[in-house]
């Protein structure tokens, strides 16, 4: 279903409310590793680029779904992906930051 964000009225208003909240969450869960692991194989990438490459990641995740019948095309999940991917990165970004700090504490004390 292409319609932009129906599974939110389906969690506002629906009646099955824990299935609805589950599968935003688990499209955002699923491409969180993306993110992260871009972040880690190339740090020139940024928010932006990251939130490209997801979001074309999660097209062909759609459209194989699609077209083997194993699922639905939907746009929720290709947002939510992309939004986990991104969140990914800034995850990663935060903890390499984290480290980077922590290793020139570490230089400065023993220099």
């Amino acid at each position: 279903m292409l319609t932009p964000f129906w599974e939110y009225k389906e969690l506002i208003c629906g009646v099955d409310r824990l299935y609805w909240f589950g599968q935003i969450i688990g499209n955002i869960l699923m491409l969180i590793p993306l993110g992260a692991l871009l972040r880690l194989m190339c740090r020139r990438l940024n928010a932006i680029y990251i939130g490209i490459i997801s979001c074309a990641c999660s097209v062909c995740i759609e459209l194989t779904q699609y077209f083997t019948g194993r699922g639905l095309l939907e746009f929720d999940d290709i947002f939510h992906n992309t939004l986990g991917a991104v969140i990914g990165y800034f995850i990663m970004k935060r903890l390499l930051g984290r480290l980077n700090n922590a290793s020139e504490e570490r230089r400065r004390e023993q220099g």
